[in-house]
């Protein structure tokens, strides 16, 4: 059976779907294409699949030894993939490195969530702008990077304890489900626990607090802090909704730029810092964005193309 796709996209636009650079056409483009190579064949059970789709897309950019597959097997499970060789890079900061190994890469653009499924079996639902990054097939250790947000549900293993590693915290996790919200330059990264146990803490060499389910560990300031979580807000992106409790409009705007794929301006002042309380489902920005100024002290806003100024 012939797996080629007959219409692939250039490897510049595989790039920038790996890299979460592409336009909301382009990311159509990739995506109809990997969905032609799934529905392209039969195979007989999950590692034939694995293994057939990776050949077939390695074919397609072997060349730059980038790998992007979408597959779509286990319930609702989809994921777009990209391997490559070498030393990963951060290039905006210290995050510690995987040794040298062929990684796989997985991101989304702004309003993509999307889930994957791990080599352990474990499973992933990574949030807009977002990736992940691990190396290897879990057989020697269980390790994945994160930039950005997403939930997890690991599978217990005695033998290989799962890690997590940000920017600033590596979660030990000994098979369980939680929330990571990491992004780059965000007021507070959190780690929420629903179920099973996970130890946090900023390296190796000092003694981790270990949450229990309905508990959040939040980082701010190089200090950890520990208090009930509010599960229904913690989780509501899952399913495409805005929940915000008391939350400055600042962190609510950085949600808003990441969904949208905007960049939001507020006036300087003490507007970024005022609360809201605000549930809503996601929806045209301009609709999100005047359910918002009525939800708290109000404000105004003028969108012009991808930049929202809030006044």
């Amino acid at each position: 059976m012939d797996l080629q796709s007959p219409e692939r996209p250039p490897l510049t636009i595989l790039e920038k779907y790996r890299n979460g650079e592409c336009t909301p056409e382009e990311s159509r483009l990739v995506d109809e294409w990997f969905d032609a190579e799934d529905r392209a064949a039969s195979y007989p059970n999950e590692a034939a699949d694995l293994a057939a789709v990776h050949h077939v897309v390695m074919r397609h950019i072997q060349p730059r030894r980038y790998l992007a597959p979408r597959r779509w097997w286990m319930a609702a499970a989809a994921a777009s993939v990209l391997l490559f060789a070498g030393v990963w890079y951060f290039s905006q900061s210290g995050v510690r490195q995987p040794p040298q190994a062929e990684l796989t890469a997985i991101s989304t653009v702004p309003g993509q969530q999307k889930r994957v499924i791990l080599p352990d079996g474990s499973s992933i639902l990574l949030n807009s702008s977002s990736q992940i990054r691990y190396a290897g097939d879990f057989q020697q250790s269980r390790e994945v990077y994160l930039r950005g947000e997403a939930f997890f549900n690991i599978t217990p293993s005695s033998r290989l304890p799962f890690r997590v590693v940000t920017d600033s915290l590596r979660i030990l996790v000994l098979g369980t489900s939680f929330n990571i919200h990491a992004y780059p330059g965000g007021h507070t990264l959190s780690v929420t626990l629903q179920s099973g146990k996970v130890q946090v803490n900023t390296d190796d060499t000092q003694p981790g607090i270990v949450l229990r389910p309905g508990e959040v560990l939040r980082y701010a300031g190089h200090k950890m802090e520990v208090g009930i979580a509010d599960m229904e807000a913690a989780l509501a992106w899952q399913k495409g909704l805005f929940v915000y409790r008391n939350t400055p409009l600042g962190e609510i705007c950085e949600d808003i730029e990441r969904r949208y794929g905007v960049q939001v301006n507020i006036q300087p002042g003490k507007l970024a810092a005022t609360p809201y309380h605000f549930s809503s489902r996601q929806a045209p920005l301009a609709d999100v964005l005047k359910a918002l100024s009525e939800s708290g002290k109000g404000f105004r806003y003028r969108i012009e193309k991808d930049t929202v100024s809030i006044y």
